[in-house]
């Protein structure tokens, strides 16, 4: 658990400082909300576990170096 420090702007919006401003799997921004003494997501990353890709590829030689 990571610790955060939120409140409201002068515009009413509100800010938390000490937490990421966009997801590293999908991108999109959190939307946050305050509860009893947390910040929680509202709408959770719709990929938890990362994203999987999977290419194939022709290699005349059947090897590749990575």
């Amino acid at each position: 658990m990571e610790e955060v420090t939120a409140f409201e702007s002068s515009f009413g919006e509100l800010v938390v400082i000490g937490a990421h401003s966009r997801c590293a799997d999908c991108d999109q921004a959190p939307v946050y909300v305050v509860g009893e003494e947390a910040v929680h997501v509202q709408s959770p990353c719709p990929f938890p576990d990362g994203i999987t890709m999977q290419i194939t590829l022709e290699v005349p030689s059947g090897q590749m170096i990575v």
